[in-house]
């Protein structure tokens, strides 16, 4: 399975198309933009081809700047949790029937604080508490972000692999190859 992972479209979802090799993708993720187009994924959970399982959060935590869709840190860390209950739903009993392990994608529009892909130009890192304390906690295998466009980049949080591919208008996006129980991820310009 070949999914792309793009960040912060800003309304922009026409440009998709005319970008090779992104268009043609069995799955197309987008972190800010989670309930305009096919599957909804704010604040949702989605078991996908019984291959991988998506938890998305299209949100933002309180930045030192206003944004249309913003949530306290408790808040973050309620839909974190909750999605994660929900995640095992699908997840445990699928197991046993595919017999592979079925990877945890967690797409957060708001990055996980203190690490490469939450740091503003001046050095301040900016993203959210509550959903470093999830990936620490949970170990999804990949966190995609977006929110901080001078991001660009990748970290990790214990076994989780963070990517903040940046905005799609800056050619920002992430390629995920999802074979049996492996993930192989590729970051593009």
């Amino acid at each position: 399975m070949r999914c792309i992972a793009i960040g912060d479209i800003h309304m922009t979802a026409d440009n998709i198309s005319r970008r090779d090799k992104v268009h043609q993708a069995d799955l197309i993720l987008i972190n800010d933009f989670l309930e305009g187009i096919g599957i909804n994924l704010h604040n949702q959970v989605r078991l996908f081809q019984n291959r991988v399982c998506l938890k998305g959060g299209g949100d933002s935590n309180r930045p030192p700047c206003a944004t249309p869709s913003e949530f306290s840190e408790s808040e973050l860390a309620e839909f974190a949790e909750n999605g994660y209950d929900q995640a095992m739903n699908y997840i445990n009993p699928a197991e046993p029937i595919k017999k592979i392990k079925i990877p945890l994608i967690m797409i957060s529009h708001t990055p996980p604080l203190k690490t490469a892909v939450d740091r503003l130009s001046n050095g301040s890192h900016v993203g959210s508490k509550a959903i470093r304390r999830f990936i620490e906690k949970r170990q999804p295998v990949l966190c995609i972000s977006g929110y901080i466009h001078e991001a660009k980049g990748t970290d990790t949080i214990g076994h989780t692999t963070t990517y903040n591919p940046v905005m799609f208008n800056q050619r920002g996006w992430l390629e995920i190859f999802i074979e049996t129980s492996e993930i192989k991820t590729v970051l593009h310009d």
